[in-house]
């Protein structure tokens, strides 16, 4: 009978060689899926619910343009007044430049004459015994701005007796034909380059003020008086044409 030969073991050290790889097969998987796992991009879920992407890119700030123009909210601006040419002062009175022209006028019914603004729109009111210019202005009625007139004393007994008495007593008189006045505030004589003399008077009012001023001039008639109101003429304008007043006769 023939003699078996023993089968020999497992190469050991193949297998050692073959779990290695493996090993290292593993280590490499598990390396290469962490390096992935990096490369994505995060998200981090906020608590309501948002999902924060990342800083917000904050312009850059622009610079207000040189020729911008800013505008106040309550701008101041002063024009100054040209030659002939309407300008109505902060207090919404009629004013004039300097160098604005001046014209002569004159009564169409009595001999007086004064001068005014060019560009002062003056109407004579039609059928009346006062002989009255009137200021027409930013379309009011021109009644409402009468400027100069001629008043007649001998018209009414009431009147008469300032004949022959100082004028003086009639312009300290004079405010109680108009029921909205209550009284005067102040009276002052002068005289005008045309040697009339003049009573510059304030009269009150029923809410105690005195805002406008009131001229009246003597003239060589004693029953006739010049009476002229500032109305909505600037103090200016005013001074210089009570200053032009005369009587011609």
């Amino acid at each position: 009978m023939d003699e078996q030969t023993p089968q020999s073991p497992p190469n050991i050290k193949n297998t050692g060689l073959i779990a290695v790889g493996v090993a290292a097969g593993l280590v490499l998987l598990i390396v290469l899926q962490h390096n992935l796992a990096f490369q994505k991009a995060s998200t981090i879920v906020l608590p309501a619910g948002g999902t924060y992407l990342g800083p917000t890119e904050t312009p850059a700030p622009t610079s207000v343009p040189s020729e911008a123009v800013i505008v106040s909210t309550t701008p101041t601006v002063k024009s100054t007044p040209q030659a002939g040419k309407e300008s109505p002062a902060s207090s919404g009175k009629f004013s004039v430049g300097n160098d604005a022209v001046w014209v002569t006028v004159k009564g169409n019914k009595y001999p007086y004459s004064f001068q005014a603004p060019k560009s002062l729109s003056l109407v004579p009111l039609s059928k009346d015994q006062y002989d009255i210019y009137a200021i027409s202005i930013n379309n009011q009625p021109p009644d409402s701005n009468v400027l100069i007139g001629v008043d007649d004393l001998r018209r009414s007994d009431v009147l008469k007796k300032y004949i022959s008495i100082s004028k003086r007593t009639y312009v300290e008189e004079w405010w109680k034909q108009f029921g909205g006045l209550k009284g005067v505030a102040s009276i002052v004589e002068f005289t005008n380059s045309n040697g009339i003399r003049g009573y510059r008077a304030k009269y009150l009012n029923s809410a105690n003020q005195a805002p406008n001023d009131d001229v009246f001039f003597e003239v060589p008639e004693p029953h006739f008086i010049i009476h002229v109101a500032s109305g909505v003429l600037d103090a200016a304008v005013f001074d210089k044409l009570i200053d032009s007043v005369a009587w011609n006769r």
